[in-house]
């Protein structure tokens, strides 16, 4: 754990990845890792969404529901 320790604390951008609520360090440290380069975002929560660990959906269109035929 130190190590994720270490590679979080080196990291200037580390702030804003720590401001996520649930994201552990270690979590955080993999997170700076994936990311090239963390200043393209405007947030925090912009960079947990591109690497995939916000849990909301943002979908177009209708909601797709089957027909229920001979029911």
């Amino acid at each position: 754990m130190s190590r994720h320790r270490c590679a979080l604390d080196c990291w200037p951008a580390k702030e804003g990845v720590k401001s996520v609520p649930g994201l552990g360090e270690r979590t955080a440290s993999t997170l700076l890792a994936f990311l090239a380069e963390p200043r393209c975002f405007d947030n925090a929560r912009q960079a947990v969404a591109f690497a995939g660990l916000d849990p909301r959906q943002h979908e177009s269109g209708m909601p797709f529901r089957p027909a229920l035929h001979g029911a």
